[in-house]
């Protein structure tokens, strides 16, 4: 919070016979170095459109275009990054319901959880048939860690499918926003 007094240079800061010198600006400084330690950080997104991941072992960052909330505008729908708008430790949750409209021979979906493109949480979905994910058939998986932020920090998901013979039937997130999402909190300093 900034208080300010103005005056003319000739006159007291306060004149009743001049009411228009008389003024106080109160104005709130705003950015990453100013966030007050108990302010809410937080940001959770979805995707119903049916993303779909073809190319074998290649780390794709899904894009989540529905926004639930975003306390500072922090997450990015066309990079599927979250910028930190200051440090401190954030929680990532992640849901994702991968699904296929044909036969897959998709036998593994790995995902991560990167901040500045390194993966600090791994999760694998391994199709309950020990072989490759069903037609039509929608799996699920949630994961999540903790991180540790400076400001400018870049949170992702990262989905890398793995398919036996070379690419196959492309795998989908399931169109529900609410079955696939990314929440980012911040829970400390």
């Amino acid at each position: 919070l900034t208080v300010r007094f103005s005056t003319n240079g000739a006159s007291p800061a306060f004149n009743n016979a001049v009411p228009e010198i008389n003024q106080m600006v109160i104005s709130r400084d705003s950015g990453p170095a100013v966030l007050q330690a108990s302010e809410t950080v937080a940001a959770k997104y979805g995707d119903g459109s049916g993303q779909q991941f073809t190319v074998s072992g290649a780390f794709v960052v899904p894009k989540f275009p529905t926004k639930f909330f975003d306390t500072h505008s922090a997450f990015n729908v066309v990079t599927g990054e979250f910028t930190c708008p200051t440090s401190g430790i954030f929680a990532v949750n992640a849901v994702l319901a991968p699904t296929t409209t044909a036969a897959s021979n998709c036998s593994i979906i790995d995902s991560y959880i990167r901040v500045n493109g390194v993966g600090l949480s791994w999760n694998r979905m391994s199709p309950p048939n020990g072989t490759n994910f069903d037609n039509n058939k929608i799996y699920g998986t949630a994961f999540s860690t903790t991180v540790k932020c400076v400001a400018g920090d870049k949170i992702t998901i990262a989905i890398s499918p793995t398919f036996s013979g070379g690419a196959g039937q492309p795998v989908y997130l399931w169109t529900d926003t609410s079955s696939n999402s990314i929440t980012i909190t911040r829970v400390g300093n």
